[in-house]
């Protein structure tokens, strides 16, 4: 089945409390079929002409009251050192958002790596960056790639 992105709502225009400048919130559910297989929130910064996206891909039954078995993936997506291309990184899922119940373990790097639903996140944070017209309008003419291959 092929994986679709639901944006809810509208974009909202959120001021950065580290540099000053702006961000865009959005966020989400990624689903198949009938079932939610994710649900996200993305920011995308602009910290002076330079753009970031953060994403966080919370995993686990939905539906049910249950959240015994959510986790939290995050990624980094923009520039790096060394590279004229931008690329998609790791980092600690829930960062940015506070320890609402429905957010689980927020997964490490170390602990994403070696978690199975890894290829899953890969694929809605793909989705994000495709499908989101102001992210996409940004990323048009580059190619993303994800750090976690590299070695």
């Amino acid at each position: 089945m092929t994986l679709i992105l639901e944006v809810c709502g509208k974009p909202e225009r959120q001021s950065c409390c580290d540099c000053g400048g702006h961000r865009v919130f959005y966020s989400g559910e990624a689903y198949e079929g009938s079932g939610t297989v994710a649900v996200f929130n993305t920011w995308l910064y602009d910290h002076d002409g330079a753009r970031e996206v953060f994403t966080d891909g919370i995993f686990g039954t939905w539906g049910a009251d249950e959240v015994d078995d959510h986790v939290t993936f995050g990624s980094r997506t923009g520039p790096v050192e060394g590279s004229d291309e931008p690329a998609s990184s790791l980092v600690t899922g829930g960062e940015m958002i506070s320890d609402p119940p429905m957010i689980g373990q927020k997964l490490t790097r170390d602990e994403a790596l070696r978690h199975p639903l890894l290829p899953r996140f890969w694929e809605i944070n793909d989705l994000i960056l495709n499908k989101i017209p102001a992210i996409h309008e940004h990323w048009t003419g580059h190619r993303v790639r994800r750090r976690w291959r590299l070695r």
